[in-house]
């Protein structure tokens, strides 16, 4: 892949395109009515009743875009693509909150191949604050991203990481995700991403 990766010129379109054409496309207000009536959504606690995840609201817009430029600059223009993605109707954000301020988040984009039965989605990024990891906020996060993909009908979750982020892989290989496919200057920095994926419905 190019230096460009998914962020290059045409990466992104085409990002957006799949975007635009998953099972999200249906009137957000009711997605997320549908998402509140099949799973608890903000009841979902980690290591004591301090850690839980909710869903997304607007006002989280400011926080996503910080903590983007804090943990993913390095990588690239993070903050302007995630909020890009914070903002259109077919991703799905969840927020960690740790004594009910926010220390984290999760994006997940579902798509869906015409030419396959399989269902796919893809997280589209994972961050929690450095001071607050190892506290099980991204645990948490990742445990109901898998849950609503299911709710979704999605077969196959996969992300994409960086080679050198070993934190980050233990956690996605804790979480039972396989390393799939070396992808060479993934990120506009130039850093190499590992294709990671899941199974949901074995």
């Amino acid at each position: 892949m190019s230096r460009g990766g998914r962020f290059g010129r045409y990466g992104e379109i085409k990002r957006m395109g799949r975007l635009r054409r998953s099972g999200f496309l249906s009137d957000p207000a009711a997605r997320f009515q549908s998402l509140k009536e099949r799973i608890r959504f903000g009841r979902k606690e980690g290591k004591g009743p301090q850690l839980r995840v909710r869903p997304v609201r607007q006002s989280d817009l400011h926080f996503v875009e910080e903590l983007s430029g804090k943990v993913f600059e390095v990588y690239g223009p993070y903050r302007q693509w995630v909020s890009r993605w914070f903002k259109v109707d077919s991703a799905v954000t969840l927020i960690a909150l740790h004594e009910e301020r926010p220390v984290g988040f999760a994006m997940l984009g579902r798509f869906s191949n015409p030419a396959q039965v399989l269902f796919s989605a893809e997280l589209l990024a994972i961050a929690v604050e450095p001071r607050k990891q190892r506290m099980g906020a991204g645990r948490l996060l990742m445990n109901e991203i898998e849950e609503i993909a299911l709710s979704l009908g999605v077969n196959r979750l996969f992300l994409h990481t960086a080679k050198d982020n070993l934190p980050a892989q233990k956690l996605f290989r804790s979480c039972l995700f396989t390393p799939s496919e070396l992808k060479r200057n993934f990120y506009p920095a130039g850093q190499d991403a590992l294709l990671m994926f899941k199974d949901l419905l074995l």
